[in-house]
């Protein structure tokens, strides 16, 4: 269902309606709002690399913003997790 606020939203992060309306479905369905570009690309079936633009842009739009917790077996790089900021 296309409403004004998936429409704002879109316009201002440069993004596709649908895949603000997906986005916002998948948080519904998990509860809650903290996402890593994993999870994202597994539950839209894209690259991670894909996830991490469509991250990265809500993030510039103010958005959503960015946390750090360091991995399961506290070696290599910190998962980035993101917190998605707007409520429809």
């Amino acid at each position: 269902m296309l409403t004004p606020q998936i429409q704002e939203i879109a316009e201002k992060s440069s993004l596709a309606t649908t895949t603000i309306h997906r986005l916002n479905r998948m948080i519904l369905l998990i509860g809650h709002r903290d996402l890593t570009s994993n999870e994202l690309a597994e539950n839209f079936h894209i690259t991670v690399r894909g996830a991490n633009r469509i991250l990265q842009k809500l993030e510039s739009a103010g958005l959503a913003h960015t946390t750090f917790r360091k991995s399961d077996h506290m070696k290599g790089r910190p998962i980035k997790v993101y917190h998605i900021d707007w409520e429809i």
